[in-house]
């Protein structure tokens, strides 16, 4: 499969596919320290946590220590450190009628009284299998087919009704709904991003738990029921777990950037984004390529002089790495990403 022309559009580098790591991005030449080799705002979907809705610019991610903006759509709740930011979002977003519809729509659900998943035990237990969540889902397809009928019904039945009632009274998770809700955008209004989306890598098993596979199947159920008609074409279970496996491997996180470690890090995380062209990058724990977000654009550079033919590799664990044993970098590797590392890194330091 070919690269997307995001990204395999470059001079110096390529991406390949490798028995070993599946795709890979390599040199094509001698790249010396400090070359800036790729840049990209695209996002697929993206979410600021609920804890920092006021105080995260919705189109620049500036965040300032905790400050609330003062500049905000009085329709969604959306935050913004600049009135120029306003405008770029506005135009970026607002312009498209379904976009705005939906978002007023979705911009302010209602948290869950059980949002505290750290007191919920049913976080607790096992990541659901593949066959528990083709059940599941086959299940919850069941009530999402009834709720298509009662939402294109010109005048619902009163069992109708009362679905939708019933389906609108459970409240989705809000940061899980806020972030699937661009992706049916992108679905909607840019195919040629969401072709991208549909090439990255993917987890076959992308739950964390029983109860987070339950609440992605309220969000669907959630979505089916509230969002704008011309969208609901859009709202498939396909596309949703489309959605959760790509990002399982691929989105990055929103770090507040307060901390001066010539990296991508903060010491806060704000949330997260999928940027597709972003994700083609493999891991090493001793990586040859330095990131850094800038606004919504993540810039990468060469951290050292590279040679033709030669990896080019960022840190998944985002600078940590530096003072992580071998077996630390390695297990944090294998629970998040699901890969046993086997860098040049990892394997200088096998005892």
């Amino acid at each position: 499969m070919s690269a997307p022309a995001s990204l395999h559009a470059s001079p110096i580098f390529a991406v390949r596919e490798t028995a070993e790591s599946g795709r890979g991005v390599y040199a094509t030449q001698y790249i010396p320290k400090g070359t800036l080799l790729f840049e990209t705002a695209e996002i697929a979907a993206s979410i600021v946590y609920r804890e920092y809705w006021k105080e995260v610019c919705a189109q620049c991610f500036q965040y300032d220590r905790g400050r609330n903006w003062k500049i905000r759509n009085a329709k969604t709740g959306h935050a913004f450190c600049s009135e120029n930011c306003q405008v770029i979002w506005q135009n970026d977003v607002v312009t498209d009628e379904v976009a705005s519809m939906a978002i007023e729509g979705l911009g302010k659900p209602r948290q869950s009284s059980s949002s505290d998943h750290d007191h919920n035990p049913a976080y607790d237990l096992p990541r659901p299998t593949i066959p528990e969540i083709e059940s599941a889902w086959a299940a919850a397809e069941d009530t999402a087919t009834r709720i298509r009928t009662a939402r294109s019904s010109a005048k619902p039945s009163k069992p109708e009704r009362r679905l939708l009632t019933q389906i609108l009274a459970i409240p989705p998770t809000r940061d899980l709904i806020l972030y699937q809700l661009p992706a049916l955008l992108t679905i909607a209004n840019s195919p040629s991003l969401w072709a991208d989306v549909l090439i990255l890598e993917s987890e076959s098993a992308p739950y964390t738990s029983p109860a987070d596979l339950e609440l992605q199947i309220t969000s669907y159920h959630h979505l089916l029921a509230c969002a704008p008609l011309p969208l609901l074409g859009h709202i498939t279970a396909e596309n949703l777990r489309t959605l959760a496996a790509k990002s399982s491997h691929n989105v990055f996180n929103i770090w507040s950037q307060d901390l001066d470690d010539g990296g991508s890090g903060g010491s806060e995380c704000l949330g997260y984004g999928l940027w597709t062209a972003a994700s083609y990058w493999n891991h090493s724990c001793g990586p040859n390529i330095w990131k850094r977000r800038e606004g919504r654009m993540w810039k990468f550079w060469a951290e050292r002089d590279v040679a033709e033919g030669e990896a080019l590799c960022i840190s998944y664990l985002g600078g940590d790495e530096r003072d992580m044993t071998r077996q630390e970098r390695r297990d944090k590797l294998k629970e998040h990403w699901k890969f046993d590392c086997a860098c040049s890194r990892c394997q200088a330091e096998v005892s």
